[in-house]
């Protein structure tokens, strides 16, 4: 198995003009107002499943979205939150590995810790992020091995998409190279 080895040495942050950009869904989106939802979502997973790929999902509510209709994904990526309200814990896994990332950045420590991730065989692969996890869709697809998918939710639309591909993770590049450096060294 192919696994970018593709590391960030510093911690990222969001600049306001970038805002905009990662709001908008960063894939495909599948609304979920649509009747067959839960379907399309669980064929396309299925269907990467069948390539040995990677399935890797980023929140809690597709996380659980998935779980519950029966694919269970490679590495779940949750921080026990939704629309900044606590889950109880019932609602949601429980992790295997922890890691800290303040709301609006990607510390580099997760790219290290993702990638031994990608490497391990046994799954599922929990990941409980104190603080915030919705940026960590980006390292999720920058070093997810191509034909992979990485999930996650669109606020009250959906469920985003993201096709793991040379073309998608040169898109990523772009998005990290905007982003704010912080404590460079």
């Amino acid at each position: 198995m192919e696994v970018c080895l593709f590391y960030i040495s510093t911690d990222l942050k969001v600049p306001l003009h970038l805002r905009k950009t990662l709001q908008r869904p960063l894939g495909q989106l599948i609304r979920s107002d649509n009747s067959s939802f839960i379907e399309k979502i669980t064929e396309m997973a299925n269907q990467v499943r069948l390539l040995t790929k990677k399935i890797v999902t980023v929140g809690d509510v597709v996380s659980s979205t998935l779980l519950e209709a029966g694919v269970i994904p490679d590495i779940i990526i949750i921080d026990f939150k939704t629309k900044r309200r606590a889950l109880s814990p019932s609602q949601v896994v429980k992790c295997d590995y922890s890691i800290a990332n303040p709301a609006g950045v990607i510390k580099k420590e997760i790219w290290p810790l993702l990638t031994s991730l990608f490497q391990k065989e046994k799954i599922p692969i929990r990941l409980y992020v104190d603080g915030e996890e919705d940026l960590l869709a980006i390292p999720a697809t920058m070093l997810a091995p191509n034909g992979s998918i990485v999930l996650y939710g669109q606020p009250d639309q959906g469920v985003v998409v993201i096709y793991v591909n040379k073309d998608t993770k040169k898109r990523f590049q772009d998005i990290i190279e905007a982003m704010e450096k912080l404590n460079q060294t």
